[in-house]
């Protein structure tokens, strides 16, 4: 049950970075936006990285039980 919630919180994820990527071109004009919108894109990827990760890890533990 867990991986499932774990997968649906990557795509948010993925959802979330598409909006940040998108809010940088609209309001990113200017360097110091430029480096925020970088910067939270950065954490989200991240996230979603880890996320995926402990997916993984409790599919694996899943499978060996």
């Amino acid at each position: 049950m867990l991986p499932l919630h774990l997968k649906e919180l990557e795509q948010r994820m993925a959802v979330l970075q598409l909006s940040i990527q998108g809010l940088r071109a609209t309001y990113g004009a200017d360097p110091a936006a430029r480096a925020d919108f970088d910067a939270v894109c950065h954490d989200a990827v991240k996230l979603r990285s880890h996320l995926q990760g402990v997916r993984i890890e409790c599919e694996y533990a899943q499978g060996r039980n």
